[in-house]
């Protein structure tokens, strides 16, 4: 059922993965769930702000789903694409917090893109700097210094995802805000195991458990290399939730400006 523009949540916001909502959802108060047959759209109060939002699962197909799902059922003001990113330039630090000011696709890569909202956003750059990063989405991660580097000379993009541009697509057609909040997962010199590529494609959550199983029971060691990735996912993950606070502040300052 549609929002009226009292019930509107100020925020819309799409995560690809459960760890990376994990601390946001641990702050929210006020919850209900809306549950369809493959997705849960979830309300509740942060930060002062009535928000809405998803773990859609990774990649495009699914983020473009739940912002779908978000956008016709619930109507925020603002979509936000959040989660974990790659560093594409030695700039960018493990664990730090990032706003993009425009996704663009890997495979348009010459396209103006998606900016996102500056009303939000400018008031937000001058406490997480820089002001003026790109993101580019792509169909898999890159999990090598060398892919990494092929990325940022083919796209001159400073961080990777895979879900951002989807977000940004429906929230245009919808004539709505957007934004992507975004921590480093790993830097642009940074070795992924090679695990965590195949983890990382579009699939449902039985699949990926069973390739995690399937993976630990060839390489033993790689149980060592998730559980690091693990505890890392929830350092990141607070790191998400206190910029998503910042943001809920600044967007609940633009709309009592107006």
């Amino acid at each position: 059922m549609a929002q009226t523009p009292s019930q509107r949540p100020q925020l819309g916001l799409i995560f690809a993965l459960p760890i990376e909502a994990h601390a946001f959802e641990g702050m929210t108060t006020e919850r209900s769930a809306y549950r369809g047959a493959d997705l849960t759209i979830h309300e509740g109060q942060f930060a002062n702000q009535r928000v809405c939002w998803a773990v859609s699962g990774v990649g495009r197909a699914a983020a473009t789903k739940a912002a779908q799902m978000i956008s016709a059922g619930h109507r925020p003001r603002c979509l936000i694409s959040v989660g974990f990113a790659g560093g594409l330039t030695q700039t960018l630090a493990r664990g730090q917090l990032v706003i993009p000011a425009r996704v663009i696709n890997e495979d348009q890569p010459e396209r103006p893109g998606w900016p996102v909202d500056t009303a939000i956003t400018g008031q937000l750059w001058q406490q997480i700097p820089p002001d003026n990063l790109t993101l580019v989405s792509v169909a898999k991660i890159a999990s090598s210094p060398a892919a990494k580097a092929a990325v940022r000379q083919a796209t001159a993009a400073d961080l990777l995802d895979m879900e951002a541009a989807a977000v940004a697509t429906v929230a245009a057609e919808n004539q709505l805000a957007f934004l992507t909040v975004r921590v480093i997962s790993d830097t642009a010199t940074e070795c992924l195991p090679p695990e965590v590529e195949r983890l990382s494609q579009p699939q449902s959550a039985l699949h990926r458990l069973g390739a995690a199983l399937s993976a630990v029971a060839r390489r033993p060691s790689v149980a060592v290399d998730f559980w690091n990735l693990w505890e890392q996912g929830v350092l990141h993950s607070r790191t998400l939730a206190n910029g998503l606070m910042k943001v809920a502040d600044a967007a609940g300052r633009q709309q009592h400006a107006h």
